[in-house]
This record gives structure tokens, sequence and C-alpha cells, in this order.
């Protein structure tokens, strides 16, 4: 059984991996009907992605509390380490975020 903090995670990952999906979808039919109002709002979902997955990072931490890793929130115990997929996890996030700042920078209009 998950914690709630896990849950409330995964929620956050499922829901992030839809938005990506939709902004991939968006992205190409604006591409198909050459229409501009798709790529507002492909921006948007883009950008609600981008909240799910930090929210996530931010939040799975707090699950470290539970009796079979008996550590803290947000602090492991000594005798444990951070797998690779977290640490990927983590720079995935910083991949988007940085990605997100510069097709914003770079796809925005300029005035």
């Amino acid at each position: 059984m998950l914690t709630s903090a896990w849950l409330v995670t995964l929620t956050c990952v499922l829901m992030g991996s839809v938005c990506v999906t939709a902004t991939i979808a968006l992205l190409m039919l604006s591409h198909c009907y050459r229409t501009t109002r798709m790529i507002i709002h492909a921006r948007w979902v883009g950008f609600s992605a981008m909240v799910m997955f930090c929210l996530a990072a931010v939040i799975f931490p707090m699950g470290f509390h539970i009796e079979e890793i008996g550590g803290e929130p947000y602090q492991l115990p000594s005798s444990f380490q951070v797998g690779y997929s977290y640490i990927f996890f983590v720079l995935a996030l910083w991949m988007t975020v940085v990605s997100e700042l510069f097709a914003g920078k770079v796809c925005l209009p300029h005035f």
C-alpha cells in the first residue's frame, strides 16, 4: 500500500505524462492545420506538465517516513542510497524547465 504522498506523486506523474502527450498532439495538429491557436494551448498544456512533474519531485520525498525505509520526510537514513532512477528523474525535471524557458524565449513573438 502506497502512502498518501506517493499516491499524490503517482497522480502528478501520470497527469504530467498525459499533458506531455496532449502537448505533442496539439503541436502536430497545429502543424497540419496551420493554426496558431493550437500552439497557444500546447504551450499552456506543456507548462502544466512541467508543473505536475515539479510537484511530483517535491512531494515524493515526503513518503520517506514509512517503516520499510525508516527515514524522515526529505531525509533518508544514512544506510540508504538514492538510485539512478530518482537522479535521472530530477535531471529530467531540470531539462524540462530549461527547455521550456528556451522554447519560450525562441518561440514567443518578439515585440
